[in-house]
């Protein structure tokens, strides 16, 4: 049986542990949205569970793990590309390395169900444009 001063330690302790358990779970989270975040307007590859690809920008997603892609095309993949890489002991293709196959279509903004992603592939954000506005273009004349 436990005297009172280490009772108290223990029931310390167990308040310590939680919080901290409280706060990593905080941390995660946040990292976690960062890290998505900063794959907004990056181009993706989303391979379907149906070995349809859909190309396009990433916008956003949601709880559901539904992603929502900007200017998309559809593409068909073909399967014996893949098993051929994983014979030759190459693990994983990298974006400009996925071999699409037509036909494909256009569809503008498409909502990709989570249930059915297979695999995705992240290509690098495309650049930040800088837009002047008017005042600063006068004043660029200016000087």
């Amino acid at each position: 049986m436990l005297d009172q001063f280490s009772h108290r330690c223990l029931t310390y302790i167990i308040i310590l542990a939680s919080k901290l358990t409280l706060e990593m779970g905080e941390n995660y989270k946040n990292e976690q949205k960062r890290l998505l975040t900063s794959y907004l307007r990056s181009p993706l590859k989303i391979l379907m569970s149906d070995n349809r690809v859909m190309v396009g920008i990433f916008v956003c997603t949601d709880a559901d793990q539904n992603i929502i892609l900007m200017g998309c095309q559809e593409y068909h993949y073909s399967t014996k590309n893949d098993s051929n890489d994983n014979q030759n002991g190459k693990e994983e293709q990298q974006f400009d390395e996925i071999n699409l196959h037509e036909p494909n279509r256009t569809l503008g903004i498409v909502m990709v169900p989570g249930n059915h992603i297979k695999k995705i592939w992240i290509g690098r954000p495309a650049p930040r444009l800088e837009v002047k506005t008017s005042r600063e273009k006068v004043n660029d004349l200016a000087d």
